[in-house]
C-alpha cells in the first residue's frame, strides 16, 4: 500500500506557517523531506540571514537565496561581513534594510557595490558602521529611480551631496562626516536629523521646500551632551507656510 504524503499536499500558506516556526537554516533542512520541500524553505515571506556558527560559507548560502527568490519585496539584513552584490541587483526588491553591527576592525569597512539596480526600491534603511563615498550616492540615486525614503544611521560619510527630485522622507543620524553635504531634495517632506554635526548640511532648492508642509525634526538633546550645539540652522532662512521643528525633549519628559 502507498503511503499518501499528506503534509506535502498542504497549501503553501500553510506550509510557509510551519516553516516560520524554524530558523532559516532550520527550513532550509526541510529540502531533504521530499520534492515539493526542495525549494519551499526559500519562498518564505520573510527569512533572517545570520552569519553566526558557520560564517565561513554565509556568502553562500545568500546568494543561493537571492538566486531562489525571484519575487522579492523586502528584505532586513544583518551582515557583519561583505554584502553579496546580488542585494543590490534584486529588480522586484522594495525596501531593504541593512542593519551591519560595528566588526571590530579598522579602518571601518566600505559599502561600495560594483553596480545598483533596484527600479521598484521605495525605502533604503542603513544602520551601520560602514563608509559610504560619492560613487555609492551616485549609483543609488540612479539605480533607485523610486526611492522615496532613506535613512542613514551610524555611517561614515564621504560623499557631498543627496539628489534626488522623488525622495520624500531623509533621516541621517549620528553619521560621521568632515565636509559639508549638501542636500538637493525639493520635494522633501520629512527631514530628521541627530547627532553631532548638525551644522554639516546646506540645503538646495529651499524656495520649492516653502511651498509645501515640511517636517523638521532635530535631536538637540544629542548636541547638548556633545556641547556641539550650531549658533544657526543654515535652513531658516526661507519664509516656510508650514514648518514644524520637533525636537527629542519630549522623550526626556514621559
Amino acid at each position: 500500500m502507498n503511503r499518501i504524503d499528506r503534509l506535502s499536499n498542504l497549501p503553501d500558506t500553510i506550509l510557509h506557517h510551519i516553516l516560520s516556526l524554524l530558523s532559516t537554516r532550520e527550513a532550509g533542512r526541510t529540502c531533504v523531506l521530499a520534492k515539493r520541500w526542495v525549494n519551499l524553505w526559500a519562498s518564505l515571506p520573510s527569512l533572517v540571514l545570520d552569519s553566526k556558527g558557520n560564517e565561513s560559507n554565509f556568502e553562500h548560502f545568500v546568494n543561493r537565496v537571492f538566486r531562489l527568490r525571484e519575487s522579492l519585496s523586502v528584505v532586513s539584513s544583518i551582515l557583519p561581513l561583505a554584502l553579496p552584490g546580488s542585494i543590490f541587483r534584486c529588480e522586484s526588491l522594495e525596501e531593504l534594510m541593512l542593519d551591519v553591527p560595528y566588526p571590530g576592525i579598522e579602518p571601518i569597512p566600505d559599502l561600495r557595490p560594483k553596480s545598483i539596480s533596484l527600479s521598484r526600491l521605495r525605502r533604503l534603511d542603513i544602520n551601520a558602521v560602514v563608509t559610504l563615498y560619492d560613487d555609492f550616492m551616485v549609483k543609488l540615486m540612479s539605480g533607485c529611480a523610486l526611492l522615496e525614503e532613506l535613512s542613514l544611521r551610524l555611517c561614515k560619510l564621504e560623499f557631498s551631496v543627496i539628489p534626488s527630485d522623488v525622495l520624500k522622507r531623509l533621516l541621517i543620524g549620528s553619521c560621521d562626516h568632515s565636509d559639508m553635504i549638501y542636500i538637493h531634495t525639493p520635494n522633501l517632506l520629512c527631514l530628521e536629523l541627530y547627532g553631532a554635526l548638525l551644522g554639516g548640511y546646506t540645503f538646495k532648492d529651499m524656495v520649492l521646500w516653502s511651498r509645501q508642509r515640511l517636517n523638521f525634526k532635530v535631536s538637540w538633546m544629542n548636541m547638548i551632551i556633545s556641547g556641539a550645539i550650531p549658533g544657526t540652522m543654515p535652513m531658516c532662512s526661507e519664509p516656510f507656510q508650514m514648518l514644524r521643528i520637533l525636537n527629542c525633549m519630549e522623550r526626556w519628559c514621559r
